[in-house]
């Protein structure tokens, strides 16, 4: 993964035997939340925005987004395995610590995972971080849960 900085230069911030995807930094620009293949399956990684060895958070999941006050993060359960992406189609949208840990699902299991749209993948925050918005099916209506609920 590569960062720009402000000077313009642009560095390489980690390394990692598969592709990188969906980066999103934390609010308050420390860390970098991604999705990155482990063990046959995705997973969710983090990295200093600084560069080092990335850290693995969450395996079978992708798509994360840290929510505004950076405490937790909104991601996508997936049953990907082995480059098959027609197993993508079995996922739901989760909750857990930005650590990840305590992971929780907030919407239905049947939610599904576009394989053509990236905005159907990734579940977004409301400003205020009560509600996480998803796309349950592509050109559907936008479903939103509340978190504390």
């Amino acid at each position: 993964m590569w960062k720009k900085c402000s000077t313009g230069e642009v560095r390489r911030i980690t390394t990692g035997e598969h592709p990188i995807h969906t980066p999103d930094f934390s609010p308050d620009g420390g860390t970098v939340l991604f999705t990155m293949q482990h063990n046959d399956a995705l997973a969710l990684w983090n990295v200093s925005s600084q560069g080092g060895d990335p850290v693995l958070l969450l395996d079978r999941a992708a798509f994360g987004t840290y929510s505004p006050d950076g405490r937790s993060i909104a991601f996508r359960r997936t049953d990907f395995v082995d480059g098959d992406y027609s197993q993508m189609s079995n996922g739901s949208v989760w909750l857990a610590s930005a650590s990840g840990g305590n992971p929780r699902r907030i919407g239905p299991s049947t939610a599904w995972m576009s394989q053509i749209s990236s905005s159907a993948l990734w579940p977004a925050w409301s400003p205020d971080g009560t509600r996480i918005a998803n796309e349950p099916l592509m050109g559907r209506p936008l479903r939103v849960v509340d978190v504390s609920t």
